[in-house]
């Protein structure tokens, strides 16, 4: 209990070390899959995807001065899920301090883009000057079909040397392939959920692997 809370009040309101910095619902959720995986029960993990992409993407100082504040943000912008959540979380950095640097802006989509591409077992993503990859988990499947269905879409095309990796023939500065890759994910998102809300309709009976 000390190692998670810190020398601190430990029954009363205060709360020091871990469980502050990591924030109590993830640690909750960290707690909880530790308690699966002691069980034998099966956990849904999403892949620990690798950024390797050249924007400057920080919290300055100078914008949260507090330092307790910035590390809630931090973890805050860890956790983006959707694209709702990420401009919710923007509109409350600019109610909070005023208007939102571009390298918090940059942060928020990196870490958007990190979860969302952890969902389709994505080792590392590489965006540079010279070239947008996006390299893929070994798997007997090779590639995630909600993927596969969207490479011509977004000028991907499959790629097999020591890795597997898609690479995308796409313009524009690092932030716009950034965003790209993005509308890739998402579109491919977008899809199962579309398709199980149609499954769920009695007019519809699909029989699909994934």
């Amino acid at each position: 209990d000390l190692e998670i809370r810190g020398a601190g009040n430990i029954f009363g309101k205060e709360q020091h070390g871990h469980i502050e910095k990591v924030g109590y619902d993830m640690y909750v959720k960290l707690l909880n899959e530790e308690i699966k995986e002691i069980k034998g029960e099966r956990i849904d993990r999403k892949s620990d995807v690798k950024l390797e992409i050249t924007l400057s993407a920080y919290i300055s100082e100078d914008y949260i001065e507090d330092g307790d504040k910035r590390v809630i943000y931090y973890t805050r912008i860890g956790e983006l899920q959707t694209r709702d959540e990420l401009n919710e979380l923007i509109l409350s950095l600019e109610d909070g301090f005023g208007e939102t640097p571009q390298e918090i802006k940059n942060l928020c989509t990196l870490a958007y883009l990190r979860n969302i591409a952890g969902s389709f077992l994505v080792k590392k993503i590489v965006i540079n000057k010279f070239e947008t990859l996006v390299y893929l988990e070994k798997t007997e499947k090779i590639i995630d079909e909600r993927l596969a269905e969207r490479l011509d879409e977004f000028n991907g095309r499959l790629s097999f040397d020591s890795n597997v990796k898609i690479k995308f023939d796409l313009s524009g500065t690092v932030l716009e392939r950034l965003e790209s890759l993005l509308e890739f994910f998402e579109s491919a998102l977008n899809w199962l959920k579309l398709f199980i809300k149609l499954q769920k309709q009695p007019q519809f009976s699909w029989n699909f692997m994934f």
